[in-house]
Parts: C-alpha cells; sequence; structure tokens
C-alpha cells in the first residue's frame, strides 16, 4: 500500500518521492533525490551538527578519560560522549531536533 512517508523531517508522499526520484535535476549529493530546498535544509541540519560535534570532540578529547563519541540519529540527533573518567560513564547531548 502507498502512503505518506517522513524522512528526516520532510514528509512526502510516494508519488512525490517517486517524481523527484525521476528529475534528472534532482540533487543526489547525500545518496538520494531531493529537491533543492531539502538539499539546502539537510545541509544546514548536517553543518550545525558537525560544528557543535566538533567543539565537543576538542573539549572531550581534553579528558583522559575520553573513550570516544558517536551520534545517534534515532534519538533526534543525540551526541553521545563516552569517558573511563569516574565523573560519568557516559554523557549524551541532544545537538539537534
Amino acid at each position: 500500500m502507498r502512503g505518506h512517508s517522513v524522512v528526516a523531517g520532510l514528509a512526502r508522499c510516494w508519488a512525490t518521492v517517486e517524481a523527484i526520484e525521476a528529475d534528472p535535476s534532482a540533487n543526489r549529493d547525500f545518496g538520494i533525490a531531493l529537491t533543492h530546498a531539502e538539499f539546502d535544509t539537510l545541509y544546514q541540519m548536517q553543518k550545525r551538527l558537525l560544528d557543535k560535534m566538533l567543539a565537543v570532540q576538542e573539549a572531550a578529547a581534553a579528558d583522559p578519560g575520553f573513550a570516544g563519541l558517536w551520534i545517534e540519529k534515532s534519538e533526534g540527533f543525540a551526541l553521545h560522549v563516552a569517558t573511563t573518567s569516574e565523573t560519568a560513564a557516559e554523557r549524551s547531548l541532544v545537538l539537534l531536533r
């Protein structure tokens, strides 16, 4: 059954998805066909996320117990910082919703 879907916060119906996919001028820089407005929206989200992530990574790297960081998209782009420091085993920062 064809219905509506939501991709990265952008609501679509399958007919719209198929039309964009068939459009030779669609932007495919993220590996899927997007309108130029959709690409701009996702690019700005990615840029804000990476800017914040780099700042957190720099600060976390100063912690001798720093064990790594990762992004969890299912939680609304939460950045998890793992550390072996006694102050916290893991910290989660919501960067973007």
